[in-house]
């Protein structure tokens, strides 16, 4: 069809002028003669000379006309508006057989009236040129062509001054001289047609083949979850086409893996739909075949203007088909004993013991598997990394068996690559160290707090007796004295390399750091990837004592009192995340700088009150005898009392002294955490700020006023609290895209909002070159926590929890998201290339849009008991 609009761009086709293309001369008698005008035209195309000219012809100009839109098949050819493209050519143009100055049985001009037949009607131009002849000899002369102006009906666009025909004293080629003039057409002329109808080929041919598929239905086959027939399956789907349609017959068919396609049986009489462009389609049910890979959906029927005829089977309408489905999926699983390879055909074991690989996952290309033993510095732990292809080529299905030793049938397969996890395998960072904890203490001291004191067997030491409330006092007029007695730094430090060892592995009671493993892969290159993560964990004496003081209770003297518990720790916990090939032992990609530089200083204030006082000892070996002691008395935070009913006196609290004191964090450093690119997008906006003082008053004693009144004696503390303030985007977890050429990772972040509000999400997809760009506009929004579930080729699927729990597919590309709120898709459902939700428990696709609509495919993997978890991918069947 698509050659036959084609055909409308040559005029010798739409003037019904015969060129046979034959040397035989009665043929060409008959039928014509050969066109010269395709082969002046073919020489064009294809670059190469014309006859004996010394120069390729020019190429062909195939663009600036658009694409041509009409609603009727027919109306490309010839329509009520006079824009068929057959209209345009023989309208405008004349042919070797229909020229000017030509006559047949049909009259002048091969009886067409247009363009006019009349050489007086144009408008003439002279033009001087040489060219050479048969025999290479140049001639020289004088060509006279006819020129039009040639309007476009369709766009009304006018195109002057077109060179329709030709008056000179050569032939059609300009290759003959000494004859009597005549109108031909030569190479200026099939110039000037092709580079105007060509392009309206290409315009009227692309609208063509959109106007012949213009039917499209979008939408799967789904099983109805209120339908008691299981069997029972249907197409919904959406109308895509940008007509109705208009009550045509969907008939589904399922198509098996040997490619034989198989009509399903309806279950409802009515199989007819219609459906405006952009509704729903909703097909009636069928009854699903149990061996179908793919199903098809076919419309056949009134589609806008074009209707059936009254033979359906010759003159069915339009006809619209959907292939729905293809992939087939498969697992890789284990028995605790042995791995397996289960298909919708079977389960058949492979040749890896799970006693060799802990962990055994598919590769990148369909045919590939990765796997790994145990890691670390167990005895049973052989830090191995392989890579096996199935004996079978990339993208079948079909599963090769062989037999073991012992005749057991096994999958066909073998190891390919090996890699020793080395003993050490450098990530490239560095991270240096320096943190501090500064303790001060200040001892305020008092004469009095007891009016007696009291023998206390267990330490052979007398204690104070003050009021029987148990509250301190003092003489009239005494006063606090305040000195500070411990003002200690406790420094660490670390500088450390980030290395992967047998012994820095899943060791997370180890000193500075350890690493784990997320995931293993292989790459259409057979490079063997790891997932890595570093997490810190604490530096060498991270914990640590201050002393504190106190005076003696007879000397008076400072001494030791007690010690301060103190800890210096990383202020980071989540270092890095990298992916590593193992065999070349090559970092790919890393999220952290070279350098990571690290600190945190902080100040913890203590503060202790001791009296002083001499009294009467009563009991033990000073009975009766006046003693004086120094003693440590409690802390005492004075609180306003309430006023008593129908009073309110005002109980003032006497201080004379005020202490200064800080408490927090002082110094925050964190540099190089994140590269460059990385940090760009997600920096954090951490500074230290401190508060005002916060003024805390303690008690010391009670004495009544001149009017008995309580009068509140003591001292203030006055606190300055200091802290980082802003936010720290924090790298929660990694995931790399399967498959991917090159090894590009999806990264987490989490950012804090506020005290209580949660984390926002942010996904970032980093390359190997350092690269980095985010994958949503939008941060995801607040949560308790973010979790990535899966990640392919062109999906991502994050897991938020708080209030409410949604699961968001996210468009690697595009950076848009379908949210599926209430679900948590990572209970049920896996991501499988390139954008499929698979449900593990049902073994059926899942429409990748809310609401969540179960599909007829895949293929149901062979059944197993408790049908295990395992690796799962999808091979597209052909």
């Amino acid at each position: 069809m698509i050659h036959i609009v084609q055909d409308m761009a040559q005029p010798q086709h739409t003037r019904n002028d015969p060129h046979l293309g034959c040397t035989n001369a009665l043929a060409e008698f008959i039928a014509g003669e050969k066109s010269w005008y395709e082969e002046y035209t073919e020489t064009r195309a294809l670059n190469q000379r014309y006859r004996s000219r010394p120069e390729s012809s020019r190429a062909l100009l195939l663009t600036g006309y658009d694409t041509v839109v009409f609603a009727a098949y027919q109306d490309y050819w010839t329509n009520p508006n006079g824009s068929g493209l057959a209209e345009y050519s023989s309208r405008n143009f004349f042919s070797a057989g229909t020229n000017l100055g030509t006559f047949s049985l049909f009259g002048p001009c091969g009886g067409l009236a247009h363009p006019a037949c009349d050489a007086r009607g144009y408008v003439t131009e002279d033009f001087d040129l040489t060219i050479p002849t048969l025999g290479g000899e140049p001639t020289a002369g004088r060509v006279r062509f006819l020129v039009r102006d040639i309007v476009d009906s369709r766009t009304g666009q006018t195109i002057p001054n077109v060179r329709v025909s030709s008056r000179s004293l050569w032939d059609q080629h300009l290759e003959l001289s000494g004859q009597s003039p005549k109108f031909s057409l030569n190479t200026y002329n099939y110039d000037a047609m092709a580079d105007i109808l060509i392009p309206r080929a290409v315009g009227y041919s692309a609208g063509f083949l959109d106007y012949f598929f213009r039917g499209r239905l979008d939408g799967d086959v789904v099983i109805d979850p209120d339908d008691p027939n299981t069997d029972a399956v249907r197409f919904s789907g959406i109308n895509t086409s940008p007509e109705a349609l208009g009550g045509g017959a969907l008939q589904l068919y399922g198509e098996n893996a040997a490619g034989i396609r198989t009509p399903l049986v309806a279950l409802d009489a009515d199989v007819a739909v219609s459906a405006e462009p952009g509704a729903a389609v909703r097909s009636a049910r069928f009854t699903a075949t149990g061996d179908a890979e793919k199903f098809v959906a076919v419309y056949r029927g009134a589609l806008g203007n074009e209707q059936p005829g009254t033979d359906a089977q010759t003159a069915p309408g339009a006809v619209i088909g959907k292939v729905l489905g293809g992939p087939r999926v498969e697992q890789i699983f284990s028995d605790g004993t042995r791995w397996y390879l289960r298909t919708p055909d079977g389960v058949v074991g492979l040749p890896i013991l799970a006693a060799d690989i802990e962990d055994l996952r598919w590769g990148d290309v369909d045919n590939t598997l990765v796997g790994r033993s145990k890691l670390g510095l167990d005895p049973d732990a052989r830090n191995l990394f392989r890579a096996y292809r199935i004996n079978r080529p990339a993208g079948s299905i079909t599963v090769p068996t062989t037999t073991d030793a012992n005749g057991a049938r096994l999958v066909d397969a073998a190891q390919t690559v090996e890699a020793t996890l080395p003993a050490e395998l450098a990530i490239g960072t560095v991270v240096r160290f320096a943190g501090s904890v500064r303790v001060t203490e200040d001892l305020a001291t008092f004469e009095g707090g007891a009016r007696s004191f009291g023998y206390d067997p267990s330490t052979g030491d007398y204690v104070p007796l003050g009021r029987p409330d148990g509250r301190p006092e003092a003489p009239a007029g005494s006063e606090v004295t305040i000195e500070r007695t411990v003002d200690q730094a406790r420094t660490v430090t670390a500088d450390f390399p980030v290395l992967l060892t047998k012994a820095t592995y899943n060791n997370p009671g180890g000193l500075n750091y350890f690493w784990r493993l997320v995931e293993i892969g292989l790459d259409a290159s057979d490079r063997l990837l790891a997932l890595v993560e570093v997490i810190l964990t604490e530096p060498a004496n991270a914990n640590g004592r201050v002393t504190v003081k106190r005076r003696n209770a007879l000397t008076g003297v400072l001494e030791p009192a007690g010690e301060v518990l103190t800890r210096v720790s990383f202020p980071i916990s989540p270092l890095l995340l990298a992916l590593v090939d193992v065999r070349t032992q090559q970092v790919v990609a890393t999220t952290a700088a070279p350098e990571v530089i690290l600190g945190v200083d902080s100040v913890t204030p203590t503060t202790r009150m001791q009296g002083h006082a001499t009294a009467l000892a009563h009991d033990g070996p000073l009975d009766g005898q006046v003693i004086t002691r120094w003693f440590e008395l409690p802390l005492r935070a004075h609180v306003e009392p309430p006023a008593p009913p129908g009073d309110t006196p005002e109980t003032p609290f006497l201080a004379n002294v005020t202490v200064a004191q800080e408490s927090g964090v002082t110094r925050l450093q964190i540099t190089g955490r994140y590269t460059p690119t990385l940090a760009a997008l997600v920096q954090s906006d951490i500074t230290i700020q401190q508060s005002e003082p916060v003024r805390q008053p303690y008690l010391f004693a009670i004495e009544p006023d001149g009017n008995g009144f309580p009068v509140f004696r003591g001292f203030n503390v006055d606190t300055t609290f200091l802290g980082p303030v802003g936010y720290s985007a924090t790298l929660q977890q990694g995931q790399r895209l399967r498959p991917s050429p090159v090894g590009d990772i999806v990264l987490l972040f989490s950012e804090p909002v506020g005290i209580s509000e949660g984390e926002k999400g942010v996904l970032v997809r980093l390359t190997p070159s350092d690269t980095a760009r985010l994958v949503l506009t939008d941060e995801l929004p607040p949560a308790a926590t973010h979790r990535l579930v899966g990640t392919t080729s062109k999906r991502t699927l994050v897991v938020s929890r708080g209030f409410e729990t949604v699961s968001r597919l996210a468009d690697l590309e595009a950076g848009t998201v379908a949210e599926f709120f209430g679900d948590d898709l990572g209970q049920q459902f896996v991501l499988l290339d390139p954008t499929r939700l698979y449900n593990v428990d049902d073994l059926r696709f899942y429409r990748p849009a809310p609401p969540l609509v179960k599909t007829a495919l895949p293929r149901r993997l062979a059944g197993v008991t408790d049908n295990p978890r395992g690796d799962y991918h999808t091979i597209e069947t052909k």
